[in-house]
């Protein structure tokens, strides 16, 4: 592969915390697991922009933003999980032993680095919701989104927002947001041929920077990884993650790990209004996924709970109790109500805490 890797860094020296992002993404929604690792980790972590994503160059092309993009010009052979295991092996320092944390295709990559074929020591794979179940349908529909081209917009927030949508990130993170505009790139894009009303001749514009022909990179061979890895393994994925089960987890590794109320960007905290998330196309009229009515609904039945324990009072004419049971229970609502909505301690903040301490911590 050519072209330069956009790479975040931080820590000294100690093991190495490998962060891949999944399909379509860029090392920008790594953010709160990388506050929790400036905090936690002994050693030094890294994040890159895999090869064809966010900041980082396309396969077999000059950098994405100075010498455009020939629509229909790379093939769904251009990206492979190897070829992106030998550019991260790339990345880390000799003798430094590694545990990698990779979401969905990342869990891929850190799979395949560990099988001792790039000569890195990993000691440590996490991969999170990976998809290991395919149909032939699935894989075809992927191969054939390789070879199409990519979309040209006229305006940055439209580009924005197919980016998003392509990561699975819309509703998650804010269309401000450094993972949102990572994902989007300022080119001139060469149109060989007509392709419906988005290809009419040469033109400068915005696009996702997500290169369409890593779609060709296939289902991932989840047996043979596991077998060939050489590091211990662990696999989750969200409890509402709609692109693979613990159980399916389950039938290839016995190391598995489900987080409770998360979906399938476990990693991410969302933006829309801070509740658990999976990456449900329903919304509520607030913008926000239909899965946080499930925690409204059971914050609203403790709030019944709540509201019968004082009546049961009133009956019994204990006046101070009754002044207790409100105001306290009332409270009490409110702080549970807080904590179930938002996933997880305020100490933690976000789901990239129940994330990092399930599962990396704890590995």
């Amino acid at each position: 592969m050519t072209g330069e890797l956009f790479v975040r860094r931080g820590g000294s020296q100690g093991p190495t915390l490998l962060l891949v992002h999944g399909l379509a993404a860029n090392a920008e929604v790594w953010d709160g697991v990388i506050a929790l690792a400036r905090r936690c980790w002994p050693g030094r972590w890294i994040a890159p922009d895999l090869r064809g994503h966010g900041r980082s160059g396309a396969s077999g092309s000059l950098p994405q933003a100075s010498a455009g993009l020939r629509l229909g010009s790379s093939g769904p052979a251009a990206y492979s999980y190897s070829g992106y295991a030998a550019d991260l092996a790339d990345l880390i320092e000799a003798d430094s032993p590694v545990t990698v944390l990779g979401h969905s295709m990342g869990g891929v990559v850190g799979l395949t680095l560990a099988s001792g074929l790039f000569g890195v020591t990993v000691e440590r794979v996490i991969g999170v919701g990976i998809k290991v179940d395919w149909t032939e349908q699935e894989a075809s529909r992927m191969a054939l989104l390789a070879t199409r081209p990519p979309a040209l917009f006229d305006r940055r927030d439209e580009a924005i927002a197919r980016g998003l949508r392509l990561a699975g990130l819309q509703g998650l993170v804010a269309e401000t947001s450094a993972a949102a505009t990572a994902g989007v790139i300022e080119d001139l894009v060469v149109a060989d041929e007509l392709v419906g009303d988005r290809a009419v001749g040469n033109r400068r514009g915005y696009r996702v920077a997500f290169d369409p022909a890593v779609n060709g990179i296939g289902p991932p061979p989840m047996q043979r990884l596991l077998a060939a890895a050489e590091s211990g393994v662990t696999l989750a994925c969200g409890e509402f993650d709609p692109m693979v089960t613990v159980d399916q987890l389950r039938a290839l590794h016995p190391d598995c790990v489900e987080l409770a109320g998360l979906g399938h960007n476990a990693h991410v905290a969302p933006s829309c209004c801070g509740k658990r998330c999976s990456p449900d196309p329903q919304t509520d009229v607030d913008g926000c996924p239909a899965t946080h009515r499930r925690w409204r609904a059971a914050s609203l039945r403790r709030v019944a709970r709540r509201v019968a324990r004082v009546r049961r009072a009133v009956q019994v004419r204990r006046a101070v109790r009754v002044r207790r049971a409100v105001v306290g229970g009332w409270c009490g609502c409110v702080r549970w109500g807080w904590s179930r909505s938002f996933g997880h301690r305020l100490e933690a903040g976000v789901p990239s805490g129940v994330l990092f301490e399930s599962v990396v911590v704890s590995a």
